[in-house]
């Protein structure tokens, strides 16, 4: 079916021509199914196809809800279990593990009325901001062939800026929801950390894990958190409720605001020109729709800010792997990693005890610190990335550094991968270089956008990241709403596009 609205109309908009008998929930997945067979082959953006498992949801019936009959895909990793649907999480142990189960955050997409029909690609365990995992291969960037989509929600981002869905899942630890959505041109959100169900093992309650979705526009990303977010069994404790729906919010003005940019990351690491130069862009558009701008440095020193974050993450990363084998059913050796992950593995193992406690110290210390940040300002505007997408296996060691992987991969001389040791050589790392800005939302579980408002004179995305204080996504999407209708990036199409229905 061709159906020319489909690459034009939003999640929402699609939902109403269900909602008005214009289109059937049949109709719109014929369209999904089309596009997804027509565009992913050279992208590779979806590697588990679930179309039998929706034909079959349509003939069960679907419920009544703000996106029934709506076309979705998951992302390949936890927390996104939907039954009968593989789950390998880009893992070659995990290569045959089909979810007999819904998660409560995929069962609050069905309750929506979505139709998973399924899964993304994404780097290992999700474990890395490029999605290039051995198992699958790497995922194209849709604005030009070789070039990094970013990750981990990397797969979903391409199939949104394709338009084979008009939104997908995705996760962010690090960025991974915004990393992605700043590479391929697309709007990313990351909730106040709480505000989405997690609740799955081996994910379960992780202190930065936060889950919700790429889109094509912002109110059905405010709407899709309507739909998802809300009291579940958790042992930490949730973001204040919202004040009113936040699909509301995305209709609703922001009023001025004060807003800070900075350019200077809170990580150790350098920013390419043409990022500063989108920031400044985007505080001139800021200031001509009447908002206070302001030019800051953080408050953040960025050598502690990178020992305390590589630590904590480590200990839970930590966590993550000793809890894998609950439903992978056996043990995870070395042989079943890529080399990256397995020293990735060898240094989390040794974030332990004291070491942790002091790291998670620091943090709260700077969540202490940014609170009285956002006391004075409503919003902060940084670049998304250090730089534009990088080619593919920009950051796969070579030479001697391949050679010291793969020894440490095999599980020997991992005494050479300790923290604090190992510290110096992550901080000069060029993937933990690539996104120096991201993991300062995710430390602090703060709300949390890329917004596509910026391409290079190559074509391609530079985003631009906008960081409101806990709790205030309401702010956060009425300022997205507004960005959007002072510079719409929906009807940007991808050269990925050129030739395709």
């Amino acid at each position: 079916m061709t159906m020319p609205e489909y690459d034009t109309l939003d999640a929402t908009g699609l939902a109403e021509l269900v909602r008005t008998r214009q289109v059937s929930p049949a109709d719109l997945l014929g369209c999904a199914i089309e596009r997804i067979e027509a565009r992913d082959g050279n992208l590779n953006a979806v590697v588990i196809r679930a179309f039998d498992q929706a034909r079959a949801a349509l003939t069960k019936g679907l419920p009544e809800g703000p996106f029934t009959g709506v076309p979705f895909l998951v992302k390949n990793a936890d927390p996104f279990f939907c039954e009968g649907v593989p789950l390998t999480q880009g893992n070659r142990a995990l290569a045959d593990y089909v979810s007999d189960h819904d998660s409560l955050l995929v069962a609050r997409y069905k309750k929506a009325g979505l139709v998973p029909l399924g899964a993304t690609n994404t780097p290992e365990f999700s474990l890395s901001a490029v999605t290039e995992p051995e198992l699958y291969g790497p995922t194209e960037n849709p604005w030009r062939p070789g070039i990094t989509c970013g990750g981990s929600s990397g797969g979903s981002a391409v199939a949104v800026a394709t338009r084979m869905v008009p939104m997908a899942g995705g996760s962010d630890i690090a960025g991974s929801i915004r990393i992605p959505a700043g590479c391929c041109g697309v709007f990313g959100f990351k909730p106040t950390h709480g505000r989405t169900p997690l609740g799955e093992p081996p994910g379960g309650d992780v202190e930065f894990l936060c889950a919700h979705a790429i889109t094509r526009s912002v109110r059905d990303s405010a709407a899709l958190l309507d739909a998802t977010c809300g009291a579940f069994e958790s042992a930490l404790p949730g973001p204040p409720a919202p004040i009113r729906p936040f699909a509301e919010e995305a209709a609703t003005p922001p009023g001025p605001l004060r807003i800070a940019f900075a350019t200077s990351p809170p990580l150790p690491g350098d920013v390419h020109p043409e990022c500063i130069a989108a920031v400044h862009d985007a505080a001139r558009l800021l200031s001509g729709l009447g908002h206070r701008v302001e030019e800051v440095v953080l408050p953040v020193k960025p050598l502690e800010f990178a020992r305390d974050w590589l630590i904590a993450n480590g200990a839970i990363t930590s966590a993550f792997f000793r809890q894998l084998p609950r439903y992978a059913q056996r043990t995870i050796t070395w042989d079943d990693l890529e080399p990256s992950t397995a020293v990735m593995k060898l240094f989390s193992d040794q974030c332990r005890g004291d070491l942790v406690n002091q790291a998670f110290s620091g943090i709260r210390a700077l969540g202490a610190t940014m609170s009285g940040f956002f006391r004075k300002f409503d919003v902060l505007l940084t670049p998304t990335l250090s730089r534009p997408p990088v080619p593919h296996a920009s950051f796969k060691p070579r030479g001697a550094a391949a050679l010291a992987t793969r020894v440490l991969a095999s599980g020997r001389l991992g005494c050479l991968v300790k923290p604090p040791r190992s510290i110096h050589r992550i901080v000069s790392d060029a993937q933990f270089r690539f996104y120096p800005f991201t993991p300062l939302g995710s430390a602090l579980g703060l709300p949390s956008a890329n917004i596509p408002l910026c391409w290079n004179d190559q074509h391609l995305p530079i985003g631009t990241l906008f960081t409101a204080a806990y709790g205030m996504d309401g702010l956060l999407f009425r300022l997205s709403a507004q960005l959007e209708a002072a510079r719409p990036w929906a009807n940007r199409v991808p050269p990925a596009l050129k030739g395709h229905p």
